[in-house]
């Protein structure tokens, strides 16, 4: 003979059953995933990049700073976290800056720029001097949420090229004394 409870018509009182009231299996994972969808880090994406691109042209170049990811959703979010170092040449003349963009692929469909920033500025000394010679190198890092809206693969790389034309042997690079790159996928539930 089992005991009946009878429920209160005002429905049970907030905080009144325990644990261990619950059957092993009234909470799965699937319950809970949808309750806290939103905002959850569904893949996580990262690789590291060794070796130098040097440009010497105003026309935007790849680099090896790349990595794909597949979103398991096309209301997925992805958060794209790329980060080299930049190396900076000015031989002659008024200066230059590089240009640090970051490229989008959807399925082999060709890549277009979806974040735009300039890297680093060189100032010649120019006025007359016969050679004005300067280089830097720093870290630059590219932080952009996109939203590819697709679950086919998605590539994202770093592209890099100089401001003005470089008749002197001006260049952008981006492996000065062999350092490393690295770019980070993650996709969040949108």
């Amino acid at each position: 003979h089992m005991s009946k409870t009878t429920i209160p018509t005002g429905g049970i009182t907030d905080g009144t059953i325990a644990s261990g009231d619950l059957a092993d299996d009234a909470v799965t994972a699937a319950k809970i995933a949808d309750a806290v969808s939103l905002g959850k880090i569904l893949n996580v994406e990262s690789a590291k990049i060794s070796g130098a691109t040097n440009v010497t042209s105003t026309t935007l170049s790849a680099t090896a700073i790349t990595d794909s990811i597949t979103p398991s959703a096309t209301s997925s979010k992805i958060l794209v976290i790329a980060d080299c170092a930049i190396g900076m040449y000015e031989n002659s003349g008024s200066g230059t800056f590089s240009k640090v963009q970051l490229y989008r692929d959807i399925n082999g469909g060709g890549f277009s720029a979806v974040y735009r920033s300039q890297g680093n500025a060189v100032t010649g000394q120019g006025g007359g001097f016969s050679t004005a010679e300067l280089s830097m190198s720093s870290q630059v890092t590219q932080v952009f949420l996109d939203s590819p809206n697709t679950t086919s693969a998605v590539t994202y790389k770093i592209y890099t090229a100089l401001n003005v034309s470089s008749g002197s042997g001006d260049s952008v690079n981006t492996g000065p004394s062999d350092m490393d790159g690295s770019m980070t996928l993650i996709e969040i539930a949108g």
